[in-house]
């Protein structure tokens, strides 16, 4: 029995130091790289309409946001459907009557350096500025356009409900 015993203690130191062996026996290196492409990236959002103006109160304002990629250089355009040109927003009623209006644009964010007092489509007319990874607010003002066309003043057209849909456009 004891025969067997030391057999078997010797086969176990055998395995032993042959596991020793193998876990020293080299090593092995090598490298990878890690890469990111981060492309430009720009979104617009006008989360609420511009409403209220009327005879009595002829502005009002809504938000626009840009959120653009750090370092993005971009701008904004508006056109409106009723537009007669770029300059010339009009509303529109459902008795085909107008009303003219401007957007004009300000923003207390250093990185929005474009604010026109007449927003368009045109690139003279777009607000503009450079992407900081999160979003950029400017202040839009509708105001309605006084005498220049009297049928289109909104001091003086006929009582109905007057709208224009705006797109807004970011480039970059």
């Amino acid at each position: 029995m004891k025969l067997i015993s030391g057999k078997v203690a010797v086969a176990a130191l055998a395995l032993t130091a042959g596991f020793a062996q193998e876990a020293g026996a080299g090593s092995n290196t090598t490298t990878f790289t890690v890469t990111a492409v981060v492309a430009a990236h720009c979104t617009v959002n006008v989360p609420t309409n511009i409403t209220g103006l009327n005879a009595a109160t002829q502005s009002a304002t809504t938000t626009l946001s840009v959120s653009c990629t750090n370092g993005t250089p971009w701008t904004v355009g508006l056109a409106g459907v009723n537009n007669a040109a770029d300059q010339a927003f009009r509303m529109k009623s459902t008795g085909n009557k107008y009303v003219r209006y401007t957007v004009a644009a300000t923003s207390a964010d250093s990185n929005v350096s474009d604010k026109p007092t007449q927003v368009g489509s045109q690139s003279s007319n777009r607000i503009g500025g450079t992407g900081g990874g999160g979003a950029q607010s400017v202040t839009l003002t509708a105001s309605a356009v006084l005498d220049t066309v009297p049928t289109e003043d909104i001091r003086f057209v006929d009582p109905a409900t007057y709208s224009d849909t705006v797109t807004a456009t970011v480039y970059f």
